[in-house]
């Protein structure tokens, strides 16, 4: 992780961190209601489950990871399923409201993650890891292919990986007019984050945004580091593609 992107996503966790999380179109500027967000989360991973039992995975339920937990949306979903989840995420104000909003559950725990892998964490850690809408985000694909050896690394024998990431990202459209060009409100806006000014105030006056980066992995390199980890693709969604354009996929990975 650099700083950069380290930065970016403690300021979205300071402006709106549900729509960063689940970037609906109709949810930005803390649109999202918080029983909604939640329950969309707790829907998503019970589909998986259900999907995963066809596959009698994953063998042991007792300990769970949910890489790049946000607030703790789906961290809440496995927790349903597994006897403990940690949620781990780089931006301490993500993880700060994921234990606000999660207090209730005993069998989750969130912590901030510091680092380019998964040292602290040994081999056969997991019975289920989970990284879902994350991995698209990081500022390199080495980095992306890293951490997905790190998920099967620290996977158990038996245990799953749900995995989600795009195998394309369509290209930027191209930049068309003098104003454009100039984009004078940016400019202004970010001379005036450079200078210290509140990232909530530029986002809620000046339509400013932190960075969001995306990137996409083919499905081939999944499948070679996986291989090359002794695990194997068990289940891969049919491509979904989303208003922006980007195919996703869904991996269930198991050793």
């Amino acid at each position: 992780m650099n700083d950069t992107h380290a930065t970016s996503w403690e300021e979205w966790g300071q402006v709106d961190p549900m729509w960063a999380i689940v970037t609906d179109p109709t949810k930005q500027s803390n649109r999202w209601d918080f029983d909604e967000f939640f329950t969309s989360g707790r829907q998503n991973i019970d589909a998986l489950w259900t999907n995963m039992a066809r596959f009698g995975l994953p063998g042991q339920r007792a300990n769970g990871l949910d890489f790049g937990c946000g607030v703790g949306r789906l961290t809440r979903a496995l927790g349903g399923h597994l006897d403990h989840v940690l949620g781990l995420d780089i931006a301490p104000s993500m993880i700060a409201l994921a234990r606000d909003y999660n207090a209730e559950f005993d069998n989750l725990t969130f912590a901030v993650h510091e680092g380019t892998d998964l040292a602290g964490y040994a081999d056969d850690s997991f019975d289920a890891v989970c990284c879902l809408l994350v991995l698209q985000h990081l500022p390199s694909e080495e980095g992306i292919r890293r951490y997905v050896q790190e998920f099967v690394r620290v996977l158990a024998p038996g245990g799953v990986l749900i995995l989600q990431l795009p195998d394309y990202v369509p290209p930027k459209p191209p930049v068309v007019g003098i104003r454009q060009r100039l984009r004078p409100r940016t400019r202004i806006a970010n001379a005036l984050h450079a200078l210290g000014v509140s990232p909530k105030y530029l986002y809620d006056h000046m339509n400013w945004r932190p960075e969001m980066t995306m990137r996409a992995l083919p499905p081939t390199e999944v499948a070679s580091i996986v291989e090359a980890g002794s695990a194997h693709i068990a289940w891969t969604s049919e491509p979904l593609i989303d208003p922006t354009g980007v195919r996703n996929l869904t991996y269930l990975i198991t050793c």
